[in-house]
């Protein structure tokens, strides 16, 4: 019973209270945590519009459902398993409404008998169910939009097919009616981009969050930081002087200015080449799309004459498409999502518990070595293949380069030479034209032993800077400590 009691105590449901301030703080909580529960609804609708088509998508059924042989058609592809599609989405939802519980418990708990820091970790938790949420309906539209590169190369080459193919390739060209596909999705790329857009939203959200706890916790208590900061505004009285002396003060607000520079001077240039490579109609773009999407849906078809330049690609494996395209923009959008913590406390005008800022810029600090790890892989693989495909070989037009006879024997394999063949139809929508240069084509990259360099200096510069800031940090967290200690101490006295 007492156990009971104690727990009861943790949560406090009640709104009114004798004291107006306790109340409108109250009012306040269950403002934050229903505009919450808004923002999550609206940045939720691109999903459900997914599972609508998803779920009307007859060919989508066709795919998981097609068999040749006792085999699904992903058995003789290298093609996204149908099955998961729909799992990976009620995944999400399920850990979705998981989050939407977490959060009614919000206003009970900030309010309730409970130490600071468990509620940040409460706030913590919620942060990580959402962004779990959004990850699994990521992967499964990232699926969706791999079958449907599949659907489409499907009806825009109709020659002849392996015959474990035949079925699914005539009933995908039935369901294509009048050239329209009514069930189209976002490509690959967008699928990602749109992840970072729902994870920036629901950092910003968390913040929020954070901040109606550090308000319930600390309004109208006269804090360390105050006294610090009157103590000094007593001894700087010169107001031009007060201001440079601001710049260079070790503050919460002048180490988060650090930290975001720090990030943004590594962020932007990643931000860049990411726009790059997932943008149709560059060099890196068709990199992309050549290597890790096309090649792997040709095996259907009866000529395997032009699987032979592909062989370099298989045996020394360039990665996967997830790894040089997609992981990359997740690690993208996880480091500028979390800039929005140190941007809060740039306009906050408030501290929070040294234990929290030094968790956020811990966890800054590992996506930033993370980002820079894995764009420096993506870039050395994007390396590789240039030079796979730029290499001379001789054809039956003479010397030239690796993807100049790749497209020449494809084009004699499909048999067409009008402008609307299946070879132009494929061209067109892949948008792999960058790699049709007799002369080989450059990324809009650095290069080579530009990489490795543009990599180490990365390093250097975020270990270098951090050593700094977490210098900052100590000093800082050492002179609250004392400050605090002196006020505990005259409030004893008094």
């Amino acid at each position: 019973m007492l156990g009971w009691l104690k727990f009861k105590s943790y949560f406090n449901w009640s709104m009114r209270h004798q004291n107006p301030g306790i109340q409108a703080r109250n009012f306040h909580l269950l403002w934050v945590i229903l505009r919450s529960f808004l923002v999550l609804l609206l940045i939720t609708i691109p999903v459900m519009v997914y599972a609508f088509v998803l779920y009307q998508n007859t060919n989508v059924e066709h795919y998981i459902n097609y068999t040749s042989d006792h085999h699904p058609i992903w058995y003789y592809l290298h093609l996204p398993n149908g099955k998961v599609m729909k799992p990976l989405l009620w995944l999400g939802f399920g850990f979705l409404i998981f989050a939407f519980g977490l959060m009614i418990f919000f206003k009970p708990f900030v309010s309730g008998k409970t130490a600071t820091t468990t509620k940040y970790v409460f706030v913590g938790i919620i942060t990580v169910v959402i962004v779990v949420a959004f990850l699994f309906f990521a992967l499964s539209q990232y699926k969706y939009s791999q079958f449907q590169d599949f659907f489409y190369y499907e009806i825009h080459s109709t020659g002849d097919k392996q015959e474990w193919a035949q079925g699914l390739a005539k009933s995908f060209r039935d369901n294509y009616v009048n050239g329209i596909s009514t069930y189209n999705w976002q490509a690959t790329a967008v699928v990602w981009w749109v992840l970072i857009v729902q994870i920036m939203v629901v950092f910003a959200m968390i913040v929020g969050l954070q901040n109606a706890v550090y308000d319930h916790q600390f309004v109208n208590e006269e804090t360390p930081q105050k006294e610090l900061e009157t103590f000094e505004q007593i001894m700087i009285m010169d107001r031009f002087s007060r201001r440079i002396s601001n710049l260079f003060r070790n503050n919460e607000h002048n180490v988060s200015i650090f930290m975001s520079v720090v990030a943004g001077l590594i962020i932007i240039p990643n931000l860049i080449y990411a726009i790059l490579y997932t943008t149709p109609g560059t060099n890196l773009n068709a990199l992309v799309s050549w290597s890790y999407k096309l090649p792997r849906f040709l095996k259907d078809n009866l000529d395997q004459a032009p699987l032979n330049d592909l062989q370099g690609i298989e045996s020394s494996y360039y990665g996967s498409l997830f790894v040089i395209g997609s992981f990359p923009l997740i690690c993208l959008g996880l480091t500028i999502s979390t800039l929005f913590f140190f941007l809060a406390a740039l306009f906050r005008g408030k501290h929070l518990s040294n234990k929290l800022f030094i968790l956020e810029t811990t966890l800054l600090l590992i996506y930033l070595l993370l980002l820079i790890s894995v764009m420096f892989v993506a870039k050395i693989y994007m390396h590789r293949l240039q030079s796979y495909w730029n290499a001379p070989v001789t054809g039956p037009n003479g010397t030239t380069t690796r993807a100049i006879n790749f497209f020449t024997i494809l084009k004699t394999s499909m048999k067409s030479e009008e402008a609307d063949s299946d070879f132009n139809q494929l061209i067109h929508h892949f948008k792999i034209s960058g790699l049709m240069n007799s002369h080989g084509f450059e990324m809009e990259w650095l290069s080579g032993s530009s990489i490795i360099g543009e990599a180490v200096i990365s390093y250097s510069f975020v270990i270098g800077a951090f050593v700094i800031i977490s210098y900052d940090i100590v000093k800082l967290t050492h002179e609250r400590n004392v400050i605090t200690k002196k006020a505990n101490g005259n409030k004893t006295l008094n």
